[in-house]
């Protein structure tokens, strides 16, 4: 699991007018809450901010946070809830931290990675990716970057469910077992399910139309 250290200030301007200025800072403003503690809102170097997340090699990384404060600065271990980026520039809006007790279990979400090739790819089949991340309950020290799922054995026809997965110790995985991961499928399934709904209607009237002596 990657931990990642990022210095934060305690901020007092909130609301959209306030974030936009603190933007034209190169500051990015977001807030950190968990259990029982109050929300803090705060400002982080948005270039600091860009460099922890491009760097980061998983999509729950462990945050230290430093806020700085008045008089004070707090400590808080946290998880990034949220992160809203702008759909034109890509820049990072706004950050939502979640405090976290490295003591306790939590829910995530983590990738499926499907590895090695499919025996039956060989004979042209197809492979279909159907869950592309797994809902798991960890310590967070444990959070793994990703589950891997070795598609080699598969042949046409044959799956890999959440149920066959192996799990790694202290790991319990929430997605419902007999949910599919991956399957591969023969070409002429494929087209039928890429086809137009009524597609194959259609071309049996086509023909018997053309048959008919009427």
């Amino acid at each position: 699991m990657e931990r990642i250290e990022l210095k934060a200030k305690a901020r007092e301007g909130t609301g959209k007018g306030a974030s936009r200025q603190y933007r034209r800072q190169g500051l990015i403003p977001g807030v950190v809450y968990g259990a029982g503690t109050a929300p803090i809102s705060l400002t982080i170097d948005s270039k600091e901010m860009g460099a922890a997340i491009k760097g980061a090699t998983g999509e729950n990384a462990i945050v230290t946070l430093s806020v700085e404060r008045e008089d004070s600065v707090v400590t808080k271990v946290t998880m990034i809830q949220d992160i809203q980026i702008h759909p034109i520039r890509r820049d990072i809006l706004h950050v939502d931290f979640h405090e976290i007790d490295l003591k306790n279990e939590v829910d995530v979400s983590v990738p499926v990675r499907l590895i090695g090739k499919a025996e039956g790819s060989k004979m042209g089949g197809i492979v279909q990716q159907i869950e592309r991340e797994l809902h798991i309950r960890c310590m967070p020290l444990q959070i793994p970057d990703r589950m891997e799922v070795d598609v080699t054995p598969l042949a046409i026809g044959e799956s890999i469910h959440v149920r066959d997965l192996p799990v790694g110790e202290g790991v319990t995985i929430l997605t419902p077992g007999e949910h599919t991961i991956v399957t591969v499928v023969s070409p002429v399934e494929e087209a039928a399910a890429e086809a137009p709904e009524g597609a194959g209607e259609e071309a049996v009237a086509a023909g018997e139309e053309e048959g008919s002596t009427e």
